[in-house]
C-alpha cells in the first residue's frame, strides 16, 4: 500500500475537493482536472501522484479517470561505474536494498554498472536505459559524447540527474553531490596548514567535472602560498 501523501488526513474524505487534491499532490487545480477527467498532456508520474492523493482523500473519481492500481510505476535507472570502489558498491547495494521501500511508492529502481572512465560506453548506456526508464541518475564524465546523450534524453522528455560528479553545459535536470569548488578550497587550506616548508604539490589527471573543479580550486589556493611549489596544473582529460 502506498504511503500517505503529506497533508492527507483521515478526516479529509468527507469534504475533499479539487483544490484539496491539488494541494496534497503539489500540482495545480488545472492539472488535477485533466487527470481526473482522463485528458492527455500530463506526465505519468504526475498523474499517478494526483490519483494517489484523490484515492487517499476519498474523492469520487469520474468514470474517465484511470484506476490508481493501474498506474504505471515510475522507473528510475541508476548508472554507476564498475570497478572496486567500495563506496560506489555500497551505494549500489543501498539502492537495491531500498527497492522494496520504493515499490510502496510505485517506483522501480535498478542499478546498472558501466565501464569506468569510458565516455562512449556511458553515453551509449544513457541512451539505452533512457528508452526504458522514466529517468536516469548517473555519475557524469565531462565529455561531448556524454553531453550529447543527456541533451538527446532531454529532447525525448527523459530527465537525467548527475550524481557525485556533475556535467557542464548539458540539460540535466539536477546535480546531487557536494560543492566541489568549496571542497577544493578546503583541501588546499588544510594542505597549506600542515605541509612542511618547500613542499611540491602536483595535480593528477582529471576525468570528471568534480575532479577538475576540486583540483583547480585547490591549485588556485595553494598557488598563493610561498612555501608550496605548485606544478603547471591539472591535465584536463575530460575532452
Amino acid at each position: 500500500m502506498s504511503e500517505p501523501l503529506p497533508g492527507v488526513g483521515a478526516n479529509f474524505a468527507a469534504r475533499a475537493r479539487i483544490p484539496d487534491i491539488a494541494r496534497a499532490a503539489g500540482v495545480s487545480t488545472a492539472t488535477v482536472d485533466r487527470v481526473l477527467n482522463g485528458r492527455e498532456n500530463v506526465r505519468a508520474v504526475t498523474a499517478q501522484r494526483v490519483l494517489q492523493a484523490a484515492a487517499q482523500l476519498g474523492y469520487l473519481l469520474t468514470p474517465n479517470a484511470p484506476a490508481v492500481t493501474a498506474s504505471k510505476p515510475m522507473r528510475i535507472a541508476f548508472l554507476l561505474p564498475a570497478g572496486t570502489n567500495r563506496y560506489l558498491h555500497m551505494l549500489g547495494d543501498y539502492i537495491d536494498f531500498a527497492h522494496d521501500q520504493w515499490n510502496a511508492l510505485d517506483m522501480k529502481c535498478r542499478v546498472h554498472y558501466v565501464e569506468s572512465f569510458n565516455p562512449k560506453e556511458l553515453a551509449d548506456r544513457l541512451l539505452q536505459y533512457g528508452q526504458r526508464a522514466d529517468g536516469v541518475v548517473f555519475m557524469a564524465l565531462e565529455h561531448p559524447q556524454v553531453r550529447d546523450a543527456v541533451n538527446t534524453l532531454a529532447d525525448q522528455g527523459v530527465p537525467a540527474i548527475t550524481l557525485i560528479s556533475d556535467l557542464s553545459n548539458a540539460r540535466r535536470l539536477a546535480y546531487v553531490g557536494i560543492d566541489n569548488r568549496s571542497a577544493g578550497r578546503t583541501a588546499a587550506l588544510l594542505l597549506g596548514r600542515f605541509m612542511g616548508a618547500e613542499t611540491e604539490w602536483q595535480d593528477r589527471d582529471a576525468r570528471g567535472q568534480s575532479q577538475l573543479s576540486r583540483a583547480r580550486r585547490a591549485r588556485d589556493r595553494l598557488s598563493a602560498s610561498d612555501r608550496i611549489d605548485v606544478s603547471s596544473g591539472t591535465r584536463d582529460r575530460t575532452a
